[in-house]
């Protein structure tokens, strides 16, 4: 696997290691770096904050709430709260973090014209991309599949906190925006302890404050997606989720065909458009992850439109030819 996103300020050689590592930092602020297993990848965070102890304190509260929340929305997990909606049979009362992704997977899902679809839980466990050993599912299974999905069979009840799904069969998949909420509610953890940092959520990217604890912005590296170890652009980014969908993460091969991670509501297959990735850039982790997967599938145009509806928000789409769109006015740097 090849990481999708990285930055330029960071040392990946320098995270690998357990808990936190600390170095130098300019000026009167510290900095740490930490690493941890959640979500089904690795998680690399670098903090900068006043002193080793404010980090320190800082980065076992990011622990426990990386934690606390892959047991809210694992679909993997017997036990989580996900798993537990998906194996009932009526209205089951959730924690409010399901509900907050629910709304803003619906609102995705409706703009995007069902681009989005948290409801293929059933299509994602069948192709299992990520441990598939090189096995296109049957076309009756898929079909299946496709037959038990649709937003429309999510019915919330906020006023009870419930949440139900009409079609018994279906499963709910928060993997297009589980991690870009994590990152939302990591960043205001980072900002209560007067810190602030780069936290790589695998694909999900969120910048906290900046680095100098003044105005000074990021500078993010966003990988070429037909060499994904060599970087396409970079991008001056202030404190805000910088999210990437792109083919070259999770897949496997067959007879000259790659079968990627990111698959079509509307097809039950792999996706394919003319766009090789996806960047978007804006406020809400959880926002920018369901439109860089929507964005993806969509193609250019209708990303393009969709994207318009969320003024917030910028994007950043390397074709499939190699030419690029963007936001008017993004600070972006392509590398020839």
């Amino acid at each position: 696997m090849v990481k999708s996103i990285w930055i330029r300020m960071v040392s990946l050689l320098c995270i690998l290691g357990i808990g936190l590592s600390f170095c130098a930092c300019s000026g009167t602020r510290r900095s740490a770096s930490m690493s941890l297993s959640a979500f089904g990848t690795i998680l690399y965070f670098t903090l900068y904050g006043p002193d080793s102890q404010t980090i320190e304190k800082l980065g076992q509260d990011l622990r426990k709430e990386c934690e606390r929340l892959e047991t809210v929305f694992s679909f993997e997990l017997d036990d989580s709260d996900l798993s537990r909606l998906n194996l009932s049979e009526g209205p089951v009362k959730v924690p409010s973090e399901i509900i907050d992704v629910l709304k803003i997977a619906l609102d995705v899902g409706q703009k995007s014209g069902g681009a989005l679809d948290v409801t293929i839980g059933s299509l994602i466990k069948l192709w299992h991309i990520e441990t598939n050993p090189g096995v296109v599912p049957d076309e009756k299974d898929i079909q299946t599949a496709l037959a038990h999905h649709g937003m429309d069979r999510i019915v919330i009840d906020e006023a009870q906190r419930t949440v139900s799904r009409t079609d018994p069969d279906m499963l709910i998949h928060l993997g297009a925006v589980a991690k870009g909420y994590l990152g939302y509610r990591l960043r205001q953890i980072v900002l209560d302890h007067g810190c602030s940092g780069v936290l790589n959520l695998g694909g999900n990217l969120q910048l906290c404050g900046s680095k100098d604890g003044a105005d000074a912005k990021w500078r993010v590296g966003i990988a070429d997606p037909f060499s994904p170890e060599d970087v396409f652009a970079e991008l001056t980014v202030g404190d805000a989720a910088v999210v990437t969908s792109g083919a070259y993460a999770r897949f496997f091969e067959l007879n000259g065909v790659r079968y990627h991670h990111i698959l079509d509501p509307k097809t039950g297959y792999p996706s394919e458009s003319d766009i090789a990735s996806a960047t978007v850039l804006g406020p809400d982790g959880a926002v920018c992850d369901a439109l860089s997967t929507a964005c993806f599938i969509l193609g250019k145009d209708e990303a393009i439109n969709l994207i318009a509806a969320y003024p917030a928000y910028s994007y950043l789409l390397i074709l499939q030819d190699g030419s690029v769109e963007a936001t008017d006015g993004m600070e972006v740097f392509i590398h020839e």
